[in-house]
């Protein structure tokens, strides 16, 4: 499991250190901390390194920095939880549009970093036992429902293609492949197309937006069915 803290406090950062360390290398499998100073840093190491979590340090530092550092790593890890150590509560405004996992001050997440990271190892494992699996005479594949982006048809063979970049070919129908899906989760946008619906960062009535830049065509009943799997209030209509 994979931890990204951004801080400027480096008194702060060495007691989540001694935290960390101290409980959850025992209890847990291998954990690693990437630690971050400043934006430009961190905004660079989110690009290089996965990370399972978050935990995010927005005191000292301006509005505007730090949204649009969520901003990134909302986009990039959508399915990641992330927490923001707030100093004052109305720093909450801010940032009521992006999904947070958690608020917490500096002091209460020292009591609490043992559990909240138990939490997270938990959804992280939950999420890796999640996985589409394909096999015939000759091959095997296993791919995690949370690395799939989305699934198209070409001719007899379904090309299913990775958030790392990568497309795995496979020799079967789309129906068969949407069979072993997560329904909650996977949907059709047309005839010939599956997406993962976790990724959809923008929508509109001919088109839709995934992480990477994506851009897909949707059809009507696509958009009713991504209205309603994503609890739009209402279908998107031109």
């Amino acid at each position: 499991m994979n931890i990204g803290v951004y801080t400027k406090d480096l008194c702060f950062m060495s007691s989540v250190k001694k935290v960390i360390h101290t409980f959850m290398q025992c209890k847990y499998s291998k954990l690693d901390l990437f630690v971050w100073e400043d934006i430009k840093s961190a905004l660079f190491l989110i690009d290089e390194e996965y990370c399972d979590g978050f935990i995010i340090d927005i005191t000292n530092n301006t509005k505007e920095e730090l949204c649009g550092f969520i901003s990134k790593v909302i986009k990039q890890y959508p399915h990641t939880k992330i927490i923001v150590l707030i100093d004052d509560l109305e720093c909450i405004d801010w940032f009521l549009k992006y999904k947070i996992f958690k608020y917490m001050s500096k002091k209460n997440i020292m009591k609490e970093l043992e559990t909240i990271l138990g939490i997270l190892h938990h959804i992280v494992i939950g999420k890796k036992n999640r996985a589409l699996e394909l096999t015939s005479k000759t091959r095997y594949d296993k791919i995690y429902y949370d690395d799939i982006l989305y699934i198209n048809r070409v001719g007899k063979n379904v090309n299913i293609f990775t958030a790392d970049n990568r497309c795995v070919t496979f020799r079967m129908s789309l129906l068969q492949i949407y069979e072993k899906l997560d329904k909650k989760i996977f949907i059709y946008i047309d005839k010939g197309c599956i997406v993962n619906s976790s990724y959809v960062t923008e929508c509109t009535t001919q088109q839709l937006q995934l992480m990477n830049d994506i851009i897909l065509p949707v059809s009507r009943d696509g958009i009713k069915r991504l209205s309603k799997l994503l609890y739009l209030e209402a279908p998107l209509s031109s």
